[in-house]
């Protein structure tokens, strides 16, 4: 099992990305990802980092974690997982944007990998 702990529900993964995750780890279960506050300090960020740690200890038949969002909490989770032997992977893709003649933009993402982060 793939436990996805990011900022997007594992049933908004596009049909690429989801085939993959279910060929490698058989089956995903998601974790909502923590709204870490612009001013927290690092400090408060490693705190969280380890609060999240404590109940992904906690999922059975655990494979990897997909660690996707805001970079400090991300790199504190991702040495205390590595600590653990819990591997961490990514997803990759290449963001095609559309901009439109009001100034809006269109994003659309390929998938293309999980990359490991260790």
């Amino acid at each position: 099992m793939v436990l996805n702990l990011s900022n997007h529900n594992s049933s908004t993964f596009l049909k690429k990305q989801k085939e993959e995750v279910i060929r490698l780890y058989c089956k995903i279960e998601d974790m909502a990802f923590p709204s870490i506050q612009p001013l927290a300090s690092l400090e408060e960020v490693q705190l969280m980092a380890e609060e999240y740690l404590q109940k992904i200890l906690g999922f059975k038949d655990l494979k990897a974690v997909h660690l996707m969002g805001e970079m400090t909490f991300v790199y504190q989770l991702v040495k205390l997982l590595e600590k653990h032997q819990i591997p961490v992977i990514a997803s990759t893709t290449t963001r095609n944007v559309v901009e439109h003649g009001d100034g809006s933009k269109t994003w659309k993402f390929d998938f293309h990998q999980f990359r490991p982060y260790y």
